[in-house]
């Protein structure tokens, strides 16, 4: 959360710590909180810019998945795909595959737990559906649910802006990580005695997707799996000693 400096040493402190955006060598006040928030090196922290597709696969490649998915009505891999005159045979990999997937990415704010705690805490909201997932924030007795909460609202209100149907997106993977270092007070004792409280902060990441290819994915693997070698048995005569009885044969 950012603070209001009036004070010269809160002034000369925000002089020092934010990159110059100006040619001048006298440096920029920033006296208000903002005027802090409309720095370019602060909005871009607050509100960082989506990164384009073009990142992880061509542009040539996002065309041919992108034709793929208007004629089957899903991505599937190895199939002629007519562009501009040309026939081509995409396959893509898992990590592009899942990069090009509508998804809505999450990142909760500074939480105040340990990762320990909250990893176990978090195994509750594994394959869980989004209205479910703010549901049992709000029934929670932990301190970090209503952190989650307000995650799962951000990415609601960000999947209605993408143009998916938060009633159909589902948590698809939820982990957490350390953020920043620990704060460390001194607990003072009776008797001259004294001793250190670490303060542990964490961070949550989640990513949600459309149930459908959650659903697409497991009927594959199914499939994957039915088509197996089948070896059959040898048709042959079962010997007397393995047939089962119910009387002892000694």
């Amino acid at each position: 959360m950012l603070r209001k400096y009036s004070t010269d040493a809160g002034q000369a402190f925000f002089r020092s710590k934010l990159p110059s955006t100006s040619t001048n060598t006298a440096p920029q006040v920033y006296k208000t909180n903002k005027d802090i928030r409309n720095h370019p090196y602060v909005a871009s922290l607050l509100s960082p810019q989506p990164v384009p597709v073009t990142k992880y696969v061509s542009p040539l490649k996002h065309a041919l998945y992108t034709k793929n998915v208007e004629t089957f009505g899903k991505f599937v891999n190895n199939e002629l795909i007519d562009h501009e005159g040309w026939n081509y045979k995409l396959k893509l990999s898992k990590e592009e595959i899942r990069s090009l997937e509508p998804s809505v990415y999450l990142q909760s704010y500074r939480i105040k737990g340990s990762w320990k705690k909250t990893f176990v805490f978090l195994r509750m909201f594994r394959r869980m559906r989004l209205y479910d997932a703010i549901n049992q924030c709000h029934f929670q007795h932990r301190a970090m649910a209503f952190d989650l909460a307000d995650m799962f609202e951000r990415g609601k209100q960000d999947a209605i802006k993408m143009g998916l149907d938060p009633n159909t997106l589902v948590v698809e993977q939820i982990w957490v990580g350390k953020d920043g270092d620990d704060r460390r007070l001194m607990d003072f004792k009776g008797r001259g005695r004294s001793g250190m409280i670490h303060s542990h902060f964490v961070h949550v990441k989640a990513i949600l997707k459309p149930e459908s290819i959650l659903k697409e994915r497991a009927l594959v693997k199914k499939r994957r799996l039915d088509n197996r070698l089948w070896f059959p048995l040898m048709s042959r005569k079962v010997p007397e000693e393995y047939v089962q009885s119910a009387n002892y044969k000694w």
